[in-house]
């Protein structure tokens, strides 16, 4: 196998991916996973939100699957605390070397009961900063901005090396919580097999508009608004949408 990501030989490692959706790592982290798998690591995949098909996919490339609770999107202290214990109980079953968790709260919570069982390496992967730190002038965004920039300066310090796709993302963390530059690291952005998925010939007959997004202003919904006029001005257009609702 050619090795994509540099990584030496890991034989005996024991390594966690920590995220808050299951499907986020077989069709992003899947490469990654076999990679290290093949360096000799072995692999132990948490998720709060498993199907009996997304455990299957990981398990047939070698990888281990763990529950955890998870209320994603939810602010409840008695639920985050829930949380905190379920990560903290299965991590220490798992007993590995190293941590990566990927995504706010897994990062928070991953980096504290990491640091709780004694996990010699801690690393964090943030692919965004997601809604809160978007200037919609929102009240709850703004307190919910408040509220993680507080523990990721209680927690971020835990990690051994705090890495970001977007050098933006980057600069606003680091100095928001005053952390080391030489802890962080920036990398490309996440990206799909492209054998997996494959380039199509797109609709040029009629003319098609397409948005697969989750239903948020940030992905650009509200300008679903102008295409019925399209539509009505040139009946040729036609418009296609696959929405749903952030849980």
């Amino acid at each position: 196998m050619k090795d994509h990501y540099g990584i030496p030989k890991l034989d005996g490692l024991s390594l966690i991916l920590l995220c808050n959706n299951a499907q986020m790592l077989i069709n992003f982290r899947r490469d990654l996973i076999l990679e290290l798998i093949h360096t000799g690591a072995e692999v132990h995949c948490l998720a709060p939100d498993y199907t009996q098909a997304e455990i299957s996919k990981l398990s047939e490339i070698g990888a281990i699957c763990h529950h955890f609770y998870l209320v994603r999107n939810g602010m409840n202290p008695c639920q985050e605390i829930k949380s905190l214990f379920s990560i903290i109980k299965t991590i220490k079953k798992i007993n590995a070397d190293s941590l990566l968790a990927i995504s706010s709260k897994p990062i928070i919570w991953g980096l504290l009961a990491s640091r709780f069982v004694g996990i010699k390496f801690r690393s964090a992967l943030f692919t965004g900063l997601g809604y809160a730190f978007t200037p919609d002038h929102q009240l709850k965004s703004k307190k919910l901005k408040i509220i993680l920039i507080f523990l990721y300066r209680i927690y971020l310090p835990i990690a051994d090396k705090i890495i970001f796709q977007n050098k933006d993302d980057c600069h606003e963390i680091t100095q928001a919580c005053g952390l080391n530059p030489c802890k962080t690291l920036i990398i490309k952005g996440t990206g799909v097999n492209l054998q997996e998925w494959s380039y199509c010939e797109p609709f040029s007959r009629p003319l098609t508009f397409t948005l697969v997004a989750r239903l948020l202003i940030e992905k650009g919904v509200l300008c679903l608004s102008y295409l019925p006029t399209t539509v009505r001005v040139f009946p040729a257009v036609r418009k296609k949408q696959w929405l749903w609702v952030d849980q």
